[in-house]
């Protein structure tokens, strides 16, 4: 997994993702593989807690390209980069 995230981000995100999709088991692994399986309400509330966990704002290109973790983590620093 390539990011410029902080590993403690990170680990708050793979929570925040167990906590939204009500699935306490999943390991890290098994969130990142899921690309695309993610329902479009599980993937807005994803988002906003990513928002919130991170103190970032997506614009509306990023929140429609985020289809799994890796691509949320990708979102994550680059609305970082723009400040």
């Amino acid at each position: 997994m390539t990011t410029t995230l902080a590993r403690e981000d990170i680990v708050s995100l793979v929570q925040m993702v167990r906590d939204v999709l009500k699935r306490p088991d999943l390991s890290e692994d098994e969130i990142v593989s899921a690309v695309g399986a993610w329902s479009s309400h599980e993937t807005l509330d994803i988002l906003f807690g990513a928002e919130e966990l991170c103190g970032v704002h997506f614009s509306s290109a990023e929140m429609e390209s985020v289809e799994g973790f890796d691509a949320l983590l990708k979102a994550i620093a680059n609305a970082r980069a723009r400040g």
